[in-house]
């Protein structure tokens, strides 16, 4: 039950605001001195939990903290790993490091059985489809950290006509054929970029909340 409140409470602790120990207590039901305890015990763990003392003080972690670990069974685990497969012929995936770390650290946490099936189902499977040779992963990234955000970008584009500075509006990414591609807003228009084409990629300080997300953009009938 223990461990259950400490997994609820990694689940619950959330960037955008803070915790104060009477409010933790009062969800779980539990007093207030449990509660520390369990944030005490998590803190020694490695979770980035960290305290704000004052009138609005509180508990809170830091954005890009771990996560808690996945609890899938048997066969959700093998669809994980057969969309790994299929995510390694995708060259330049966003966030790509999280292949490497789920096959690694995931895989070595699944019993030795769930392992061997895993390794014999690689072997009657496999994903053909075409891609480039381009190595830009840390630009999708960004590109997408930006359309997030709603932020602006400027870069080096090579084109037929040349090489020129763009600064635009990204609205998001999507891979066609081999190639990512990033529609963004241009001044009054729509313009679609090649992300292989793109170097020297910087987000700016220009924000746009009238940028729309990429689906909203694909669904528009102009």
């Amino acid at each position: 039950m223990k461990n259950n409140r400490k997994l609820a409470i990694m689940r619950l602790m959330d960037s955008r605001r803070k915790f104060t120990a009477r409010e933790l207590a009062e969800r779980f039901q539990v007093s207030i001195r449990t509660i520390q305890r369990d944030l005490d015990a998590l803190q020694s763990m490695g979770f980035p939990l960290y305290t704000e003392v004052g009138v609005h003080g509180g508990y809170q972690v830091l954005p890009n903290r771990l996560l808690p670990p996945l609890q899938l069974h048997q066969n959700e685990a093998l669809g994980l790993f057969l969309m790994l497969e299929y995510l390694e012929k995708v060259p330049d995936f966003p966030y790509g490091s999280v292949r490497e770390h789920l096959a690694e650290q995931y895989f070595s946490s699944l019993p030795q059985d769930v392992q061997d099936l895993v390794m014999r189902m690689r072997k009657h499977i496999t994903f053909l489809q075409p891609h480039s040779s381009a190595h830009a992963q840390p630009m999708t990234t960004t590109i997408l950290d930006a359309a997030v955000e709603k932020r602006g970008v400027t870069f080096q584009y090579s084109s037929r006509n040349g090489q020129k500075t763009v600064e635009v509006f990204p609205i998001g990414i999507y891979y066609d054929r081999g190639y990512w591609y990033m529609p963004a807003r241009h001044k009054e228009r729509v313009l679609l970029y090649r992300v292989d084409r793109m170097s020297d990629l910087e987000i700016t300080d220009e924000t746009d909340g009238s940028i729309p997300n990429l689906h909203d953009w694909l669904r528009a009938e102009d």
